[in-house]
């Protein structure tokens, strides 16, 4: 999904959640970067640069007012064209 998409599904879950809710993510990232996944169906969505980044999406996540709790990158999953990336 585009970077706005994603950044509204990111203001509306701050609306949708109850008080204490609990977000839990796992976004893919580009191998060995801290970029984004930035395909769909063999497709680039949009230049790395401007799908954004891990900083991109936790400073996000702040900025909405949800506590971090844990921000982590998996890199070398077995047979996995990316790397993931777990927020809690």
């Amino acid at each position: 999904m585009p970077r706005v998409v994603r950044e509204e599904i990111l203001r509306r879950c701050a609306i949708w959640l109850r008080p204490a809710g609990i977000l839990l993510l796992a976004i893919e990232v580009i191998l060995s970067s801290d970029f984004l996944w930035n395909r769909s169906e063999g497709s680039e969505v949009e230049p790395p640069i401007q799908h954004g980044t891990v900083t991109d999406v936790v400073d996000q996540l702040v900025e909405l007012g949800f506590q971090i709790n844990e921000s982590r990158i998996v890199r070398g999953v077995y047979k996995s064209r990316t790397d993931l990336l777990f927020i809690n």
